[in-house]
C-alpha cells in the first residue's frame, strides 16, 4: 500500500504537478476530490489548473492539500 504524505496547500510547488484534494460542492456525499494539477506563478498562488488545463475552481473543487506525485506505469 502507497502512503500519502498530504502537506497544506499553501505550501505546493509552482508550476509542477502534483495530487491535490480538498472539498468539494458537487460530489455528494463524500465531499472530497482527488485530482492531478498544478499551480501556476503567472497568477501568483490564485490558480489551480489540472493537467489539461482547465481552472479546477471553475469545476467548484477548492484544493486543501497537496502531495507528491507517485511514480506510474511506464508503457512498454
Amino acid at each position: 500500500m502507497i502512503t500519502i504524505e498530504w502537506r497544506p496547500i499553501g505550501s505546493a510547488p509552482y508550476d509542477i504537478i502534483v495530487l491535490l484534494t480538498g472539498n468539494s460542492g458537487m460530489l455528494k456525499p463524500y465531499n472530497k476530490y482527488v485530482t492531478v494539477g498544478y499551480r501556476n506563478k503567472i497568477y501568483h498562488n490564485k490558480h489551480w489548473n489540472e493537467i489539461n488545463g482547465d481552472l479546477i475552481t471553475d469545476q467548484f473543487y477548492e484544493p486543501t492539500h497537496w502531495a507528491d506525485m507517485v511514480n506510474l506505469p511506464e508503457e512498454k
